[in-house]
């Protein structure tokens, strides 16, 4: 199998604020998109089986100083990374934009945008491998989510064709009856 690192189109040292792994490509952004690498990495001509791609999906994203709330902004100093954990606090104290183009979630507070992954535009990328037959997905890295349960259960019910019962909860140290919590399943060892 062969993991495509689907992040980092924009990256810390980006000129431009912008999305670490948009979907797709064009207006306002590149060609370079997950579309196009996924199209580059099957190109029957020198590519691999659609079904031997894995592709790598990131759990962190990037905030950049920028010079206005424009798509896109430009930066006005290097990025830095943000865990998907942080980036949803900060996205739910500025709010929760979407880039429509690249299917991307982002944040500005007045002076930084922050560009990052949700349960939204992951369950967006996830069903996109699927439906390019890909061999699966993978994430960098385990445990900058912090555990997040909805995001996990997603990426299960997504993932799998087992039927959940709602009302099911395998998770013997949670209380709550929300449905089954499969984060432990997916956690790193410490």
């Amino acid at each position: 199998h062969m993991f495509i690192m689907g992040y980092a189109y924009h990256y810390s040292g980006s000129s431009q604020a912008g999305p670490n792994d948009p979907l797709y490509g064009g207006d306002p952004w590149s060609k370079y998109a997950l579309d196009w690498s996924v199209e580059d990495y099957t190109n029957p001509s020198y590519g691999a089986p659609a079904d031997k791609i894995i592709l790598g999906l990131p759990l962190y994203g990037f905030r950049w100083s920028v010079s206005s709330n424009t798509i896109p902004a430009t930066a006005t100093s290097t990025g830095s990374s943000i865990f998907y954990a942080e980036a949803l606090a900060e996205a739910q104290t500025h709010g929760d934009l979407w880039e429509s183009n690249s299917e991307t979630p982002y944040w500005y507070d007045g002076s930084r945008q922050g560009w990052y992954s949700n349960e939204e535009s992951i369950e967006l990328r996830i069903q996109y491998a699927q439906s390019e037959s890909l061999g699966g997905i993978g994430f960098w890295a385990l445990h900058y989510d912090d555990g997040d349960s909805d995001l996990w259960n997603m990426i299960h019910e997504e993932t799998t064709d087992e039927v959940i019962d709602p009302g099911d909860d395998d998770d013997d140290d949670d209380d709550d009856d929300d449905g089954p919590d499969y984060s432990d399943d997916y956690q790193a060892d410490a």
